[in-house]
C-alpha cells in the first residue's frame, strides 16, 4: 500500500503517512472513543481536526517555527517535559503535548534526519534536528 499523496510505502494498519502526513484512511473515533465528536475546522493551507471528549479536551496544531537551526514548538500551558511525548514513526516524528483541557498535536517530517537533542523550557519545545 502507498500513501496518496506521496506515494510512500505505508502500512494498512496506519492512519497517517509518517512521511508527508496525509492521511491513509478515515480515523474512525467513535468505534474506539465513541463519547468523541469529530469536526474539521478549514483554514486557508490548513486542515485542523479537532476531537472534543465529553471532558471537553480539544486537540489543536501547535505553532513551530526555526531560529538558528533548532525546531521550537510552543505549548502554551504545559507545565513540564513529562506532559509531552515524543515518537518516531519511520521517516516522521509524532509530537504529543498536554494540559488539562487540551492536547497538541504535529506530525515532524524528519527527511532522513534525527532528533539530536531537544529540551523543554517557557512552554516551548527545542528540537535539533540533524
Amino acid at each position: 500500500m502507498n500513501c496518496p499523496r506521496c506515494s510512500d510505502p505505508v502500512k494498512e494498519e496506519w492512519n497517517y503517512c509518517p512521511k508527508c502526513g496525509a492521511r491513509i484512511k478515515p480515523v474512525l473515533l467513535n468505534k474506539v472513543l465513541p463519547n468523541i465528536r469529530v469536526r474539521v475546522i478549514k483554514t486557508p493551507g490548513m486542515n485542523t481536526l479537532m476531537r472534543t471528549p465529553s471532558s471537553s479536551l480539544e486537540v489543536i496544531e501547535p505553532v513551530t517555527r526555526k531560529e538558528k537551526g533548532v525546531l521550537i514548538i510552543e505549548f502554551p500551558g504545559v507545565k513540564t517535559a513529562q506532559s509531552i511525548s515524543l515518537r518516531k514513526v519511520k521517516d516522521s516524528l509524532e509530537v504529543n503535548a498536554y494540559t488539562q483541557d487540551k492536547r497538541y498535536f504535529k506530525i515532524i517530517n524528519l527527511e532522513g534526519k534525527s532528533v539530536k537533542n531537544h529540551s523543554f523550557k517557557d512552554e516551548e519545545l527545542r528540537l535539533v534536528i540533524e
